[in-house]
């Protein structure tokens, strides 16, 4: 799982392909015998934690590059040409979900490095009172929490969230970052 540590989205999703076409044809060896999928070692890899992620990623960007194509389900906040920012209620969802887009006039190494260190994020944003790294995962990947000021008569928030991320070279160079809130008792990598 060295492309998944090194967030190597597409290098992941070649090599599970690979693996499933394999299997599927009977052509993966071990030791002694043909592995299939019925095979517990199998079983145990495709549902790891990190192939169950691999395949909510590949929803939520599948999902995302679907929206940046169709933007008239979409309420509009921003839309202008370096910014936009969209919102949705989705059904069967009691959070809203938002679609940001920018321009930065920046190295893109430079940038988002800023996404990757959320433990500062108290320190950049003035309504973020705290921010935390709870379980790094990867450099783009991890479960995070922040808590934030509101304008009153809101009280401040404390969010956890998860958060992924994948470079897509065959949009030109697109930088996508998740990030999806927690459900309450569920497991996050173990």
């Amino acid at each position: 799982m060295a492309s998944f540590r090194d967030d190597d989205y597409h290098e992941c999703m070649r090599k599970l392909t690979d693996l499933k076409d394999a299997l599927a044809s009977g052509r993966l060896l071990s030791v002694d015998n043909v592995l299939s999928a019925d095979d517990a070692t199998v079983k145990e890899f495709l549902a790891s934690d990190e192939v169950t992620a691999l395949a909510q990623d590949k929803e939520l960007f599948d999902y995302f590059f679907q929206t940046m194509d169709n933007l008239e389900e979409w309420t509009k906040y921003y839309d202008e040409p370096t910014r936009k920012v969209y919102y949705k209620y989705e059904e069967g969802m009691t959070l809203v979900s938002c679609f940001c887009e920018a321009i930065v006039d920046a190295p893109l190494l430079d940038t988002v490095s800023l996404f990757i260190e959320i433990d500062l994020f108290k320190d950049w944003f003035p309504n973020v009172t705290a921010a935390k790294i709870l379980q790094p995962i990867t450099p783009g990947r991890g479960l995070y929490q922040c808590q934030q000021t509101m304008p009153w008569p809101i009280w401040p928030r404390d969010m956890i969230f998860s958060a992924s991320g994948m470079f897509d070279h065959t949009r030109g160079g697109v930088a996508l970052s998740c990030i999806k809130s927690v459900d309450e008792g569920a497991k996050y990598f173990g």
